[in-house]
């Protein structure tokens, strides 16, 4: 009798041993095993493909404007030079200063010079500001030669890009040879303003471009930030010697050209 109490109390024992274990709280999983899930690879898939598609779709726009920016180069500095050359030429024919134009938005039709039928109801100023933005938007190298280099232009610069050299109007109480040295100041001015996009385009013709679009680059622009997704350099190949030789020839002509202007009065 007391061997089968004992197998009754063995076996109600062991039964709520089981009963127990199979109302135990599951283990609680580790960061491997919920990282390693059918559920979270699944998510990070999704995730890491939006994310990835998202940067390589925003990389590739990034890539197209600065191509374009590159692209736009020698059409907007053209655009330029040939408005200012018939402006130039307007301002040389005239014989009174009362009939020579201040500025190449004065010509009629304001657009005469244009060569490309994109900027051909864009007025000079317009188009000015146009290369502005497309200079902002370029990390240029520092030229070999510290005259040309950034420091070496910023006084010149701020002079040419200031254009009080070009606001020359009378007074109304002007004599007659007052009024000559005003058309004289005028004429130079606009030359200036030639020599100026010439010397440029001779600084910019020394320099090689490409994209930049890092992944910095590409974050910031899809953010909506204007980075400068273009590069500027010299590069090692390029036979600086007749570059140097050219620019120290157009800049002597400028800084000749803004010393007569001061010689006659020009305030600046």
């Amino acid at each position: 009798m007391r061997d089968n109490e004992f197998l009754r109390q063995k076996r109600e024992r062991e039964f709520q041993a089981r009963l127990l274990a199979a109302v135990e709280k599951p283990k609680r999983r580790t960061f491997w095993e919920l990282l390693n899930s059918g559920f979270v690879l699944w998510l990070l898939s999704v995730v890491l493909l939006s994310v990835g598609g998202g940067y390589i779709s925003n990389h590739q726009q990034c890539m197209k404007d600065a191509d374009t920016i590159i692209a736009q180069r020698f059409p907007l500095q053209e655009e330029i030079i040939g408005r200012q050359a018939v402006f130039l030429t307007a301002v040389q024919n005239t014989k009174h200063f009362q009939e020579a134009p201040a500025h190449p938005d004065e010509l009629s039709p304001s657009t005469r010079g244009s060569s490309y039928s994109f900027y051909s109801n864009a007025s000079y100023l317009e188009v000015m500001d146009h290369f502005s933005n497309w200079k902002r938007r370029i990390d240029r190298d520092e030229f070999p030669d510290p005259r040309f280099n950034s420091e070496g232009l910023r006084q010149l610069e701020g002079i040419l890009f200031s254009r009080r050299y070009a606001l020359i109007f009378p007074t109304g109480k002007e004599s007659e040879d007052e009024l000559n040295n005003l058309l004289l100041r005028r004429r130079l001015a606009a030359q200036v303003m030639r020599e100026d996009s010439d010397f440029h385009l001779t600084l910019d013709n020394a320099h090689t471009y490409r994209t930049s679009c890092s992944p910095y680059n590409t974050v910031m622009e899809a953010m909506g930030y204007e980075m400068k997704i273009v590069v500027a350099y010299v590069p090692s190949s390029i036979h600086l010697d007749s570059f140097i030789s050219a620019l120290t020839y157009e800049k002597d002509r400028i800084e000749a050209n803004l010393q007569w202007l001061r010689q006659l009065g020009a305030n600046f």
